[in-house]
């Protein structure tokens, strides 16, 4: 979270809470914010879960405000079915997504 806490139109809407979902069959916690994405008004559900190895799992589900609600029961479905393959992780990854 810390990197969008210096975005100065970033607003947290709920504050991280664990115990609603879970990423990869592990315990997540969760936060929803929004922010100005080219005058757009866009809507984040960010969920994270770290293994007992120390590797975290992380999704997010973004939608522009007006339509989140409208979504988020769909986002909440694929959530619920994603799961990650840690040994495959590394051939996966983009490396010019990460900033």
């Amino acid at each position: 979270m810390s990197i969008y806490e210096n975005e100065t139109n970033y607003k947290l809407l709920k504050p991280i809470e664990c115990g609603t979902y879970t990423l990869n069959k592990l315990p997540a916690c969760f936060f929803v914010a929004t922010y100005q994405d080219e005058g757009q008004s866009q809507t984040m559900l960010d969920v994270l879960a770290i293994d007992q190895n120390g590797i975290e799992y992380e999704t997010e589900f973004v939608a522009s405000s007006d339509l989140y609600d409208k979504f988020l029961p769909a986002a909440e479905y694929m959530l619920k079915s994603i799961s990650f393959d840690p040994d495959n992780v590394a051939s996966v990854l983009n490396p010019h997504f990460f900033w």
